[in-house]
């Protein structure tokens, strides 16, 4: 028996060969054409063995190599020919390309020739001002900077966006200018004649070169006569004064140093200044004021010194609430740094203590005694200079007199009042009696009495009970 399998494959097998002559023609019974010419078979074989039998007897070296050399040549004709169909395909390219780059190159040249057109009328359409030759850096700027195209259109791109927003700030900034101008009550013919947004600027040009030409020189004639009167009176009524008293406080200080001339307890004491070099160009203006005399002085006449001249002007111009800077200078006292120098009686070529400096550095005491010394020499020069009938008559009054003072200290201050001819009215607490009682002419306590209520305990009346003492109770209530 045959397998199923086998058998299915077999039948498989007669349809593919069934389909096979279907598509030879077998299924068809009508003869093909030139049928007819199937008896002559037989006798054509015989004749192209003849011909072959012929062909290899007659066959030599020389023939073979003829016939080599025909098909050699035949095949070179073979290739000859492909690389002809080939060349004539490239060639068909070549054309159908070179013909794609000429429309290209056409449109290139419109598209160039409505972007000329564009620049022409972008051109026109830019503010009065603006020359070609700015225009041409700036694209070989960018040029430059960008080698490729792309980038060469972003960077113009970023360029335009960012003049155009500058333009915008700048016409918002103009008009508000304008309209500034034009609403002032100064100039109400900007009103009406400027409109704000005109976007020409020729009527404000030509209105600017009116000002410039005919109308500013006029002005600034006027403004310097101003300038020069108010310099003027800024000489007299300011710098002068500001010399004046400079003046007089080096003089005071002078006089001073003469009252302090003196041992004062274990030390002697001397004012010194200096001026402040941060009043530098203020000092050179005080020194040789605005209009110096001196001509070579006056062609070296420094910009610092027209800048000192500026703040001057300006200080004075300043209100009444102005800062501190303005205030300090128009006062004469901050132009000197003062001090006070401390050198010992006992060694008068020792270095001298500076109050300025070692200040911080001393007890309480040692700072007031040079302040109580100061302050009585400067109450001497008051009464001296106040004094009409004598030149030693003098009354100053103090409160909690000397009271971080040692002893010897208040004996200092009390003996130079002494020297000094001074009126003294003290006010001290009783620890300080038994220093102050022996320079005292005059002894007052004062005790205090208070009433209180009965009800809440507080106190409803004060008296002082003023008590004159002598000497001798004074050093007895002391003991």
């Amino acid at each position: 028996m045959i397998a199923r399998d086998t058998r299915e494959r077999l039948i498989q097998a007669v349809h593919r060969w069934l389909d096979e002559g279907k598509r030879a023609g077998l299924d068809d019974a009508r003869l093909p054409d030139r049928s007819g010419e199937l008896a002559r078979i037989p006798e054509l074989a015989a004749r192209l063995d003849h011909i072959n039998e012929r062909i290899a007897f007659l066959a030599t070296d020389e023939r073979q190599s003829r016939l080599a050399k025909r098909d050699q040549m035949q095949a070179d004709f073979a290739r000859a020919s492909q690389t002809l169909g080939e060349l004539q395909n490239n060639r068909q390219g070549y054309q159908q390309k070179r013909k794609e780059l000429g429309e290209a190159l056409d449109r290139a040249l419109e598209d160039l020739a409505s972007a000329q057109l564009a620049v022409q009328e972008s051109r026109l359409s830019l503010p009065k001002g603006v020359l070609d030759a700015e225009a041409e850096a700036i694209l070989r700027e960018i040029m430059a900077a960008h080698p490729r195209w792309h980038e060469r259109v972003n960077a113009a791109q970023q360029r335009s966006t960012a003049a155009t927003g500058q333009a915008a700030t700048a016409r918002a900034a103009r008009n508000l200018a304008r309209q500034e101008l034009a609403t002032s009550q100064r100039h109400p013919e900007y009103r009406h004649d400027f409109p704000v947004t005109e976007e020409d600027n020729d009527p404000w040009s030509a209105r600017l070169r009116l000002l410039e030409e005919t109308q500013l020189p006029t002005y600034r004639s006027l403004a310097a006569e101003r300038r020069k009167d108010w310099e003027k009176r800024l000489q007299e009524s300011v710098l002068d004064r500001l010399n004046e008293r400079l003046h007089e406080a080096e003089r005071t200080v002078k006089q001073l140093r003469d009252y302090l001339d003196r041992d004062i307890g274990a030390y002697r004491y001397r004012i010194t200044y200096r001026r402040d070099s941060a009043f530098g160009p203020l000092w050179k203006l005080l020194d040789s004021g605005f209009e110096p005399t001196d001509e070579l002085l006056k062609a070296s006449r420094s910009d610092e010194v027209q800048e000192a001249l500026q703040i001057l002007m300006s200080a004075v111009e300043a209100p009444e609430q102005a800062d501190d800077r303005s205030r300090r200078l128009l006062d004469y006292r901050q132009y000197h740094r003062y001090d006070l120098e401390m050198v010992q009686a006992k060694l008068p070529a020792a270095p001298p203590i500076s109050l300025a400096r070692s200040g911080r550095n001393l007890s309480g005491g040692e700072n007031q005694a040079p302040f109580f010394i100061s302050m009585l020499a400067a109450f001497r020069r008051v009464y001296d200079l106040g004094s009409g009938r004598s030149q030693h008559m003098g009354l100053v009054v103090m409160d909690e007199a000397f009271s971080k003072l040692s002893g010897d200290g208040v004996e200092d201050c009390l003996e130079l009042a002494r020297n000094f001819n001074l009126q003294l009215i003290l006010a001290f607490p009783p620890e300080k009696l038994g220093v102050i009682s022996p320079y005292a002419d005059t002894i007052i306590m004062c005790r205090k009495s208070e009433k209180r209520d009965e009800k809440t305990g507080y106190v409803t009346e004060i008296d002082n009970i003023p008590i004159r003492l002598t000497r001798v109770q004074a050093e007895e209530c002391f003991e």
